[in-house]
């Protein structure tokens, strides 16, 4: 379909069905397409969740910011006007090959169809750039925060210029990340002390309609993302962390492999072709060069040393 083909940067890089991000269609895109893919990998008791995708095109805008309210607004422990972080990831490319799709000044905003955008700080440093931005929907007044992070000097189809400026900015997204989880299990907790404990047993079954209808179609068991080990019960989760480079593959797939074998470090299991395989049955062609897999190994051997574990 032309509406659908016109949303792709290449037609060799594209969403498998049963992965792809799924929007509410509107009239500007009737068939809610956008080039993005649910990937979920199962670590330890929960699930590490990442969206991955392509660097929005001008017209695509609307959707990439309409794919970062929904992940935030469908969490359980999201409730009206709650700054639940949505975490992106970008990496380098000029701006004449892709739109900046952010407001690029500090208290400036970017007006959408359905959402103000409100840039509220910038921090850089020789390796990245991190801002704050907040999300307005116009319809409800609610509001979403977000951290949105650019890496430098890491140009389309190469490397970073050190596995040290990778590592740095993987390990404090995580940090970030678990914060912020520890804020919204802290946050559950609160609101469910009335004469019960803070992990109060709620049936499936009992979910609404709306929140049932709109989880990840994906890896059978995205119930499982919302239900404590097998037992049925509602606890905390964080948003997804959403990842792209230009082509929402090459550079993603190297950032989120160097995220991955860091979890997998601390349970015990690295495989790192295994840990690839599994990513690309959810999101096809992560990682492009043999320059970009031996990175991956050269900065796993840095976290390791790093860590003093070898």
């Amino acid at each position: 379909m032309a509406i659908i083909a016109k949303r792709n940067r290449t037609r060799s890089i594209v969403p498998y069905e049963d992965t792809r991000v799924m929007l509410h269609p509107h009239k500007n895109n009737t068939t809610g397409y956008i080039n993005a893919s649910n990937v979920q990998v199962p670590m330890g008791e929960r699930f590490l969740r990442y969206v991955v995708a392509q660097a929005p095109l001008r017209e695509s805008i609307e959707d990439f910011w309409q794919m970062v309210w929904n992940l935030a607004h469908k969490l359980l422990s999201c409730s009206a006007n709650s700054m639940c972080v949505i975490f992106i990831v970008a990496f380098y490319f000029p701006s004449s090959l892709a739109p900046r799709y952010w407001p690029q000044k500090r208290k400036a905003k970017m007006r959408l169809a359905d959402y103000t955008l409100t840039l509220n700080s910038t921090t850089s440093s020789r390796h990245q750039v991190t801002s704050t931005v907040s999300m307005k929907c116009l319809a409800s007044g609610e509001r979403r925060s977000g951290y949105h992070l650019r890496f430098l000097g890491w140009k389309t189809g190469s490397v970073p210029e050190s596995e040290d400026a990778l590592l740095v900015a993987a390990i404090r997204i995580i940090e970030q990340k678990e914060a912020n989880l520890n804020d919204v299990t802290n946050r559950t907790r609160s609101q469910s002390m009335d004469n019960v404990s803070w992990r109060k047993r709620v049936p499936i079954a009992s979910l609404s309609h709306t929140y049932v209808n709109n989880l990840p179609s994906t890896q059978s068991e995205a119930s499982s993302e919302c239900s404590s080990a097998g037992n049925g019960t509602i606890s905390a989760e964080s948003a997804p962390l959403i990842i792209h480079c230009l082509s929402g593959a090459h550079e993603s797939g190297v950032y989120l492999l160097v995220e991955l074998l860091i979890h997998c470090i601390e349970h015990n299991l690295v495989d790192i072709s295994e840990a690839l395989h599994t990513l690309r049955q959810q999101r096809m062609c992560l990682v492009k060069t043999v320059e970009q897999y031996r990175f991956v190994y050269s900065t796993l051997a840095s976290y390791l040393q790093r860590s003093r574990l070898i």
